[in-house]
């Protein structure tokens, strides 16, 4: 699972009890290394608009797939810093979280009744332009739906001033749009068309009959079924409408061949994206927990003293350890 949505009906009497009996047994005895169930301490919040978990923030381990409330907490940070860009923007960008179709207190997104549709998508945006501060979506020409389907994230934008609309997948299996998007991308279009349409912008007509495209970008992957949360961000980060053949987000393609191959017995190919998604991971969930929108952020900053302290014996030995304690607490809390 990528979501804490279920987090409301798991036994977190049990789980405490579980990891405190587990931990304390695998406890080398040094107090500062102790790794209780502490996974339920918010680490990034905008009080009643979004939260993340430290559970969930631990999901930006490199190996991990992540939850979409990271994506959600980084969608918030991207509008605050497209409100602080230039003046001179002349395509300013408007971010939205994912399940823009879900009610609330609702775990799936509304596919068959286009009036729920409509209302799930226009509290959400409701709700994202109260927490970023915004009075309205009319004066963004982009608007960006990080998008979580069958276990697959991915981006929509919307180019109202272009009149484009293109999916953004880091996937690049060949299948049908039908097959491997259902009619997401369709309903989240009409939702926007109708929330337009509400809110008198000049643009709501002119979007309901745009197909949407995929686009065949040059990095997309084959082999990996862990990083598309990750990709998504860095799509959402600095797609700014332009044409395919003239973007670039930095991402090597996924498998380059060496020129000597042939020459080199047993030589495989090397994937080139791997350093660059461990590294975004790094950098992604650093600028989340210290950017200046958290007000947990003093809370991070303290807590991260303690680790600082270490000695770099029990740095090295608490990192080793890292990994399975994170999954261990995702497993228990069913999110593994």
């Amino acid at each position: 699972m990528k979501s804490d949505k279920k987090t409301q009906n798991f036994n977190w009497c049990e789980y405490m009890l579980t990891v405190l009996k587990r931990t304390r047994r695998q406890w080398p005895g040094n107090e500062k290394l102790f790794n209780g169930p502490i996974a339920l301490d918010i680490l990034f919040e905008i009080k009643e608009h979004a939260f993340l978990y430290r559970y969930a923030a631990e999901t930006m381990r490199p190996g991990l797939e992540i939850t979409g409330e990271v994506i959600n907490c980084w969608s918030y940070i991207l509008n605050e810093e497209e409100k602080r860009r230039s003046k001179d923007n002349k395509s300013p960008r408007f971010f939205c979280t994912i399940r823009m179709l879900a009610l609330p207190n609702c775990d799936k997104e509304e596919s068959e009744n286009k009036g729920k549709m409509i209302k799930a998508f226009t509290m959400n945006i409701e709700k994202i332009l109260k927490g970023a501060k915004l009075k309205s979506i009319k004066d963004f020409k982009i608007i960006l739906v990080p998008i979580l389907h069958i276990q697959h994230f991915f981006v929509i934008s919307f180019n109202l001033e272009e009149k484009q609309i293109f999916i953004i997948d880091n996937s690049a299996k060949e299948e049908t749009n039908e097959s491997k998007y259902g009619n997401v991308p369709e309903n989240t279009r009409d939702a926007l068309a109708a929330y337009l349409k509400s809110v008198g912008h000049e643009k709501a007509d002119d979007i309901k009959g745009i197909i949407p495209v995929r686009m065949q970008m040059k990095w997309r992957t084959q082999h990996n079924g862990i990083d598309c949360g990750i990709f998504t961000m860095r799509h959402m980060e600095c797609y700014k409408g332009e044409p395919v053949e003239k973007w670039d987000c930095g991402f090597n393609v996924e498998y380059e061949v060496p020129a000597n191959i042939k020459k080199v017995k047993n030589k495989k190919p090397v994937n080139k994206q791997t350093a660059q998604l461990e590294d975004l991971r790094r950098k992604f969930i650093a600028k989340i927990l210290l950017h200046e929108i958290n007000e947990q952020r003093d809370y991070v900053i303290e807590d991260s003293k303690t680790f600082r302290d270490l000695s770099a014996k029990l740095k090295k030995q608490s990192y080793e350890t890292s990994l399975d304690r994170i999954k261990d607490r995702l497993a228990l809390a069913g999110l593994l």
